[in-house]
């Protein structure tokens, strides 16, 4: 299978004729929630040392977003999907198995930077986001 990625290139004129239609501003929650969480997810594993396990990050993300996997979030909406699917079939996000060599222990994940992020965001922009959140200048 191919690798597409969709741009929109309709004019700013568009845009400012649909937002009375509210298609703009669904449109542009769902590319902030996305970038957002996607800049949480890709703090978190920077922080953590390059590659972290699924169970790791699912936990801090329930705890920082005060829900569990599989509940809908009001901005994110089903955050837990978007990590396993979006993220990783946008190639922002390289998911492997977590080898176990115990058969009956539970599969998890392992997560690092896909190539899309580490070509699309640098390490600067997520240390000066992490700064941000915490309150702090880079």
């Amino acid at each position: 299978g191919g690798f597409y990625v969709l741009i929109n290139m309709l004019p700013d004129e568009k845009l400012r004729e649909m937002k009375g239609k509210n298609i703009h501003q669904c449109t542009e929650k769902a590319a902030n929630s996305f970038y957002g969480l996607l800049f949480l997810v890709l703090a978190f594993i920077q922080v953590k040392g390059d590659e972290i396990s699924e169970a790791v990050l699912f936990r801090y993300l329930s705890r920082s977003l005060g829900i569990e996997v599989g509940e809908f979030h009001d901005y994110f909406g089903d955050w837990s999907n978007l990590i396993r699917r979006d993220f990783v079939s946008g190639r922002y996000l390289h998911r492997r198995v977590l080898e176990s060599n115990d058969p009956d222990a539970a599969r998890d994940h392992l997560y690092r930077w896909g190539p899309r992020a580490v070509a699309e965001v640098s390490k600067a922009q997520v240390e000066e986001f992490v700064a941000k959140m915490h309150g702090d200048s880079v």
